[in-house]
């Protein structure tokens, strides 16, 4: 391994680097679909919540998760289970990742219009970071760009406010 930039290892032939990739994505593969499995029964376990917490916006909600946060889980599943796709599952999976977290500010949008807290929902915030950067084994690059989209969209939600 050389580093060629101040900010990037990379190996010494291209070719080597390819090889990694592809053996890396060809090994995490099932890893990032079991657990997108458990982020997708996360969110719908987490619609029991809004649920109780928040009545008032439950449909909301619901929509919310369905149709932003949920259809990218359920095709980065997909993607990571067929034999010539799954090397597309660290974009999906960056996808998956950006979705959930851009769903989650977007219930904090609906609720800063209300007089109700949004502490439970922010730190629902943490979680989709924790998966992004440890259970889903994304590369670098794509936790980061996945990450750094809902954060920025979430800062820009409490700068609204």
């Amino acid at each position: 391994m050389t580093q060629r930039s101040r900010f990037k290892l990379s190996f010494d032939e291209p070719s080597l680097e390819e090889a990694f990739i592809a053996h890396y994505d060809a090994e995490h593969r099932f890893n990032i679909a079991g657990c997108l499995v458990l982020g997708l029964v996360m969110h719908v376990l987490f619609m029991g919540l809004d649920y109780v917490a928040h009545p008032a916006h439950f449909y909301d909600f619901m929509l919310i998760r369905l149709f932003l946060a949920l259809p990218p889980l359920v095709v980065t599943i997909a993607l990571c289970l067929h034999p010539r796709w799954y090397r597309w599952a660290q974009h999906a999976g960056t996808v998956a990742i950006t979705t959930s977290g851009l769903s989650i500010v977007w219930m904090i949008g609906v609720l800063s219009t209300s007089a109700q807290p949004t502490v439970a929902y922010s730190s629902g915030l943490l979680l989709v970071l924790f998966f992004a950067y440890s259970f889903l084994r994304l590369r670098l690059g794509f936790a980061l760009a996945g990450s750094l989209a809902f954060t920025v969209a979430y800062e820009f939600t409490l700068l609204s406010e």
